[in-house]
């Protein structure tokens, strides 16, 4: 005896609508746990690349005997002030110095991070911040700025020697108050960064230019990265940053 053949049942118009809404529900709970996941894959990315730049800083310490690497050099200091002695780093053989050298476009800082010889001041994607829109749209076929991702601080009394053409901007070792509590590196959208510029962030946003300077971004969810003077790397919420003297006063002149 034949079995009868089993009819294909369609779905309803009504389960299709449920099957879509529960789709839907579960789409609207997962996708912020992802984007959250995501964002804080590139915290947790840009913070190694500002402890690499920390233990840098430290590696330059070390083949010096005393300095830090050069905030800036070159040709624009002025003249020699009178019974200072010569500059701490000698003049790259055949090396022209332009009139001012910041520390992402010293060939030291190249040597240092293992790159290509070179004054271009642009670095492998690996080594920009995830969240640095301004660096990552500025790439090049050298690479990726990196002064539009990480600055120096300059906030402190730092060594000037003036030896023309050449002079330095630089912390000695002797000169930072601190280590472990001093800012050396942060994120931001400028080579350089200090306090007074700390909290524009908040009003001008991932942006340079002649009103928009020395900014520190607080690209990691009201919050940003940095590196100090010892070495270590950490993330900071705002308002931990914004005019934080102690954070930002290197030499301690402010807040021993």
């Amino acid at each position: 005896m034949r079995r009868p053949l089993l009819r294909q049942r369609a779905f309803s118009l009504v389960e299709l609508l449920v099957v879509i809404g529960i789709i839907a529900v579960l789409l609207a709970i997962l996708l912020p746990a992802l984007a959250k996941a995501r964002r804080e894959g590139q915290r947790v990315a840009c913070l190694s690349t500002l402890r690499q730049l920390g233990m840098m800083n430290l590696e330059y310490v070390a083949q010096s005997k005393k300095w830090y690497l050069p905030l800036k050099y070159g040709n624009d200091f002025g003249p020699p002030a009178p019974g200072w002695p010569p500059p701490p780093f000698p003049k790259p053989a055949g090396m022209v110095i332009p009139s001012m050298v910041g520390w992402c476009w010293n060939p030291a800082f190249n040597e240092a991070m293992g790159l290509k010889r070179g004054t271009s001041g642009t670095v492998p994607l690996g080594l920009i911040c995830p969240r640095a829109h301004m660096a990552i749209d500025r790439a090049s076929s050298d690479g990726y700025p990196i002064s539009y991702s990480y600055g120096y601080n300059f906030a402190g009394d730092m060594d000037w020697w003036g030896n023309l053409p050449l002079s330095y901007c630089v912390f000695s070792v002797g000169q930072v108050r601190k280590p472990a509590e001093r800012l050396m590196f942060a994120d931001a959208t400028d080579w350089v960064i200090g306090e007074w510029a700390s909290g524009d962030y908040l009003t001008k946003g991932e942006v340079y230019g002649p009103d928009a300077t020395n900014i520190t971004s607080y690209r990691h969810d009201r919050g940003c990265n940095v590196a100090y003077f010892d070495g270590h790397a950490e993330s900071l919420k705002q308002e931990q940053v914004i005019h934080n003297v102690r954070l930002w006063d290197v030499t301690g002149k402010f807040a021993p």
